[in-house]
């Protein structure tokens, strides 16, 4: 008849089985008719778990007698239809010393006395712990018990209280498959060995100690899921030692929370879920088992302790395999991967914890926020090593560092002021230059033909002059209203600078539109309040440093504290209508970011970020880096947010960089640039002026030396390098247009001055680009070539001709600077754009200029944060 069961059931499964042929029915009657021996053999893989490899077996009740068997041996000996249940024993290390001699004696003691009182407790502990054991099998009925250091065993079978077997991970499903559960407790082990040690009786029993050494045995991490996971229809047996009274207390496993645990409530809903009486969802039970499990203690078997704990909570085929090589992060990730797909992954990442420092399995929120009130917006798709995961469909921004450029002159609403800008471009520069190249060229070849074009060329200016006097106001007007920019930017300051300077930087004006922020209520909300600039928080540690977050679509300056500037922000859920946006620092070693904090922002879209496949993040501490090191600069920008990588980032997407030699390094255009220092330098050569006023003259070119020295003191090279070339290319203009007429001697003595400020700015440049040992060399090739070109030319005759190319290509190129980002070409190796971070770092330490007083656009905002002042906001 059981056979027949057997075969109809087995059809039954392959009826219903998708995609799947029926077995013959000569298989399943001889798979029926196997000996129960093979049968045994042939499912011992899928049955693995359905019950422990070793019990012990009572020999005799009254004697006290017990033998350990391995349970395949047991049912091939006694057959299938044997009672295997059995009795789980369940207590702490820390109260029972269970080592075996051999164990004992490997173990480093500080004497020999110490080491044989260990040995006495342990075999004493060892016989009361399997006393018990018979005795709660003889209560219930059964022969067999369960008990660790016996029924854990290697592939040996030698019993120890160590093992490495994976018996270790599978107690949960040793106790889910238990008839019941005992608790032993008693007095710590180590009291028992110091009474020993001293002549003294073991601690005696006191009725007030049994809730304290029932909290101990609470506090262990792997005692939980044994509770958790025991069976609910039979009372929990308590066995105290010394109780006179020799008989366990019985009690309900719902009653154990209050009395076993100092966290009763949190344990208490597992407790329900697991009886049924209030089921969790997987999400819910996930972060309840983390957060009570994280504050257990334990005799670490592996770094992945409480992850593998936490697995025994769910069924088996939604649990990773075991491996002792991973840590605590890595072994959790895969057991939210293998049950939720990631989704508590998700929201972990999201949270914002009290210390940037706070181990990864701490679930709280500084806005006391819960796991289960966020709504991730990314997708956790795998483990990418020991502390990081890799997420998808995340939306990020980059975090610029090198620059803080001014806001563009118009915004999305300029659209008349557009055609105005066209306008002024055009009367104002390129018709008079259009006139001025057309008078110098006739000034060549007819000098009477000259007072015509400067008859009209002066009717000119009044119109020009109307023209070039509007357009501040219309300028002015238009900063004065801020406007939404085309393109937003995420800036970061080193330091703590106040919204009014910044909006003055950036848009020239403070319009009060700039709204300084604290990381717990950023927002676009308006709610009319402008927070001061918060002072450092208590909880500032050692190595963390303060920076300013200005988000130009937001309008909204964000003071925070962390060790690493991040250089990327990256939006990855939102809860209660507001978004968490991480701000992350970048490993370029491991191509992995590093949360450096959360921000809760309410934004109102998302169309300026990018969405970024394949991005490491790790909520790890940034590891510590050579801060001299020139891949440690923030300057970086990570390729994984840059636009070839949109959708295809692939996985581990991120910049590579490697060590910087000088090879790769160094750049041809430095080389550029020194061509175009020498060709400027062609117009502060010879006499200032053309046979009068000498004297006077050189008295000009040296107040414009001095001049320069205060301009290059108290502005960024890129600034006052555009102010003086700009002044020096119209001076030269004027000067050389008018050659052989009639000029007044202030615009001779003014063209001396510039040439004086040009000659200083032009040797500022050359000390803040190349070496000491280089400047002799370079200086000297300065001077020789420009000279022997222009004697080469003087003797051919056509100084006048080169002169006049030199006048339109000056006119040339100060119209294509004015057209351009003028500021991002010339400057210091910091202020240029043409440059990679590491090779402005390489450049800049290298310089001449690097011991001596120096401006630049982001040393400035450094500098200003040590101000008092600044301090005081």
């Amino acid at each position: 008849m059981a056979i027949l069961v057997r075969i109809r059931i087995s059809l039954r499964h392959n009826k219903n089985a998708p995609q799947s042929q029926p077995l013959p029915l000569q298989t399943v009657l001889d798979e029926a008719l196997l000996p129960s021996r093979l049968r045994h053999t042939a499912t011992s893989t899928s049955t693995i778990s359905l019950r422990p490899r070793y019990l012990c077996f009572v020999k005799d009740f009254e004697e006290g007698s017990y033998e350990t068997v391995k349970v395949s041996d047991y049912l091939e000996q006694h057959g299938d239809d044997t009672d295997l249940e059995f009795v789980f024993v369940s207590y702490t290390r820390m109260q029972f010393r269970v080592a075996t001699d051999e164990e004992i004696n490997r173990h480093q003691y500080p004497d020999e006395a110490n080491r044989e009182a260990n040995r006495v407790v342990a075999r004493q502990d060892r016989q009361t712990l399997a006393r018990w054991g018979i005795d709660a099998a003889r209560r219930v009925g059964k022969r067999a018990f369960w008990l660790d250091f016996e029924c854990v065993r290697n592939d040996d079978g030698v019993a120890r209280s160590t093992s490495s077997s994976e018996d270790v991970y599978r107690i949960c499903d040793i106790v889910r498959a238990a008839h019941s559960m005992i608790i032993a407790i008693g007095p710590s082990a180590a009291d028992k060995v110091s009474a020993l040690l001293q002549g003294r009786e073991t601690p005696e029993y006191r009725r007030e100690e049994v809730t304290p050494w029932l909290r101990q045995w609470g506090s262990r991490l792997w005692t939980l899921p044994e509770l958790l996971l025991c069976p609910a229809e039979y009372r929990i047996n308590l066995y105290v030692l010394g109780d006179p009274a020799e008989e366990p207390k019985a009690m309900a496993k719902r009653n154990f929370a209050e009395r076993a645990w100092d966290d009763a409530e949190a344990v208490k809903e597992l407790v329900d879920h697991f009886e049924g009486s209030a089921i969790l969802t997987e999400l819910r039970l996930i972060e309840a088992a983390l957060s009570c499990f994280s504050r257990r203690q334990t005799d670490q078997f592996s770094q992945g302790d409480i992850a593998y704990a936490t697995m025994g909570l769910f069924p088996n085929r939604h649990r990773p395999r075991v491996d002792k090589e991973d840590s605590g992060f890595q072994a959790f990730a895969k057991l939210s991967l293998a049950n939720d797909s990631g989704a508590f992954l998700s929201r972990l990442v999201c949270l914002a914890p009290a210390q940037q420092d706070a181990p990864w399995h701490q679930t709280g929120d500084r806005w006391g926020v819960k796991l289960s009130d966020i709504y991730p917006s990314c997708n956790v798709s795998g483990v990418a090593g020991r502390e990081a995961v890799m997420l998808d469909g995340v939306h990020g921004a980059t975090i610029h560092w090198d620059r803080v450029d001014p806001e563009p002159l118009f915004g999305q609403d300029a659209k008349f002021v557009f055609a105005w800008l066209l306008l002024v471009q055009m009367v104002c520069l390129s018709a008079p230059m259009a006139l001025l190249a057309m008078t110098y060229i006739v000034s060549l070849l007819s000098v009477a033909k000259l007072k015509a074009f400067l008859v009209i060329y002066f009717w000119t200016l009044p119109a020009v002059g109307l023209v070039a006097l509007a357009s501040p106001m219309v300028l002015i007007g238009s900063r004065r209203r801020l406007s939404q920019p085309k393109k937003s930017r995420l800036l970061g300051i080193e330091g703590i600078v106040d919204a009014g300077r910044i909006s003055r930087y950036l848009w020239g004006f403070d319009h009060g539109d700039l709204t300084t922020v604290t990381p717990p209520s950023y927002s676009d909300v308006d709610d009319g309040v402008q927070t001061a600039t918060p002072p450092p928080p208590s909880s500032h540690r050692l190595g963390e440093h303060g920076f300013t977050l200005v988000d130009t679509r937001l309008l909204t300056v964000t003071h925070f504290y962390c060790s690493q500037p991040p250089v990327a922000m990256f939006v990855c859920g939102s809860e209660g209508g507001k978004q968490r946006t991480l701000l992350c620092s970048y490993d370029w070693r491991t191509q992995t970011y590093h949360r450096q904090s959360v921000l809760r922002v309410a934004r109102r879209g998302l169309d300026q970020f990018h969405l970024v496949d394949g991005v490491r993040l790790s909520l790890a501490p940034h590891p510590d880096v050579d801060a001299n090191s020139p891949n440690n600069t923030s300057n970086s920008e990570p390729s994984s947010l840059s636009g070839e990588n949109l959708r295809d980032a692939h996985p581990g997407g991120g910049m590579q960089q490697s060590p910087c030699p000088r090879a790769t390094c160094r750049t041809w255009k430095t080389e550029i640039l020194f061509m175009a220092i020498c060709f400027a330098g062609l117009t502060i050569l010879g006499d200032p002026v053309h046979g009068r006023g000498i004297t006077a003259s050189y008295n000009h070119f040296i107040a414009g030396l001095l001049f320069a020295v205060i301009s290059l003191r108290y502005l960024p090279l890129n600034q006052a390098t555009m102010y003086i070339f700009a002044a020096s290319v119209i001076m030269t203009i004027i000067n050389d247009a008018f050659t052989g007429v009639h000029v007044s001697k202030h615009v001779v003595f003014a063209y001396a001055f510039v040439k004086g400020c040009l000659a200083l700015t032009l040797i500022k440049l050359m000390l803040s680009w190349y070496p000491t040992d280089e400047l002799p060399m370079r200086f000297l090739l300065w001077n020789v070539s420009s000279t022997s070109l222009l004697d080469i030319l003087g003797f051919m005759g056509v100084v006048s001709y080169i002169r006049a190319c030199i006048f339109v290509l000056g006119m040339v190129v100060f119209y294509a600077l004015l057209t351009t980002e003028f500021m991002d070409r010339v400057g210091g190796p910091e202020d240029v754009s043409w440059l990679d971070p590491h090779q402005r770092l390489y450049y800049s330490s290298r310089a001449a200029a690097t011991g001596f007083p120096r401006v630049s656009t982001r040393i400035m905002w450094r500098d200003r944060q040590h101000t008092p002042a600044l301090e005081l906001r």
